[in-house]
């Protein structure tokens, strides 16, 4: 059987069962089970670590290529992916049964655009709980793309910003032009007001997709813009 015995000390009410272990010692401080623990009338959240507190702020600019991000990736792997030029089929979307294949250029390299790390987010799990490992930081880099149709369907020149974490062996990178930016005769259907690209180069070989955005007002889903397939022109000697 357990006794309770509750004591006054000055206006804390302290309470103890058993042995006893785990109450208050006579400076005030809790046992040491590893809890956080905070003096009388301190309301400040616990101190974060370094990663914590700047997973928590966001991403933020690397200076150069050869910067790791958060002691992980670089600018410098991320374009290692990337090949200066590769050669392909446009595949326009199925909505346009009139419109036909036609041969791509796509050229990519870095010329000094911004560089960012995108550090991992933090990491809480209960002692025991079935948790997932967070991903690891990645890093960003603005890469000059060139997507240039035959055709002359697509005759574009942006700043598409690519991805890169370790262990996966690619390049993500995204894209977006404002309908009234667009070079080529591409006919946008009503109410789209963009094109999103969206690929992945690994090396020799890249490939990825196009989407029409609408308006916000109205509300729609987006449409294909078409796919396209491709490989560098120098078989990913770079």
């Amino acid at each position: 059987m357990y006794r309770f015995i509750f004591l006054m000390v000055g206006p804390t009410l302290i309470g103890c069962g058993g042995t006893g272990e785990g109450a208050a010692d006579e400076g005030g401080r809790g046992s040491n089970d590893g809890a956080s623990t905070m003096s009388p009338g301190d309301t400040s959240a616990p101190v974060q670590d370094g990663a914590t507190a700047q997973a928590d702020a966001g991403q933020f600019a690397l200076t150069s290529l050869d910067e790791p991000c958060e002691g992980g990736p670089t600018g410098r792997q991320l374009v290692a992916y990337v090949e200066s030029k590769y050669a392909g089929t446009y595949n326009p979307p199925p909505t346009r049964p009139a419109a036909s294949l036609s041969a791509l250029t796509i050229t990519a390299y870095y010329d000094g655009g911004a560089i960012e790390c995108i550090p991992a987010p933090p990491f809480n799990c209960c002692a025991g709980c079935p948790c997932r490992t967070p991903p690891p930081p990645s890093v960003s880099v603005d890469l000059d793309v060139g997507f240039k149709t035959a055709d002359g369907t697509l005759n574009e020149s942006f700043v598409g910003t690519a991805t890169f974490e370790p262990d996966v062996y690619e390049t993500l990178w995204t894209a977006t032009i404002p309908r009234d930016m667009v070079n080529g005769t591409y006919s946008f259907s009503a109410g789209s007001t963009a094109l999103a690209f969206s690929g992945t180069f690994r090396n020799a070989q890249a490939n990825g997709s196009i989407v029409e955005d609408p308006a916000p007002a109205l509300g729609g889903s987006t449409l294909s813009g078409g796919t396209w397939t491709a490989s560098a022109t120098d078989g990913g000697t770079d």
